[in-house]
């Protein structure tokens, strides 16, 4: 699954829906857009989005990072 993090950057809605999906499939590609990233790395917003979820994430590549289920 692949979700996008646009310009209003990690709302709520964006949390819940990752948590949903790391409980349906254990493993959600997050694709953070430029709007998202205007003044932050993308580590900064894969960590920040990691603890909200109780995720692992892998290294970016690109704009993308792969959260994984805590096990």
């Amino acid at each position: 699954m692949k979700i996008n993090v646009g310009k209003k950057g990690i709302t709520p809605e964006i949390v819940e829906e990752i948590k949903r999906q790391l409980k349906a499939y254990g493993e959600v590609r997050v694709r953070f857009l430029r709007s998202a990233r205007a003044d932050r790395s993308r580590f900064e917003l894969a960590e920040e989005l990691a603890e909200k979820v109780n995720a692992i994430f892998e290294k970016p590549i690109g704009n993308v990072v792969t959260l994984r289920r805590k096990k």
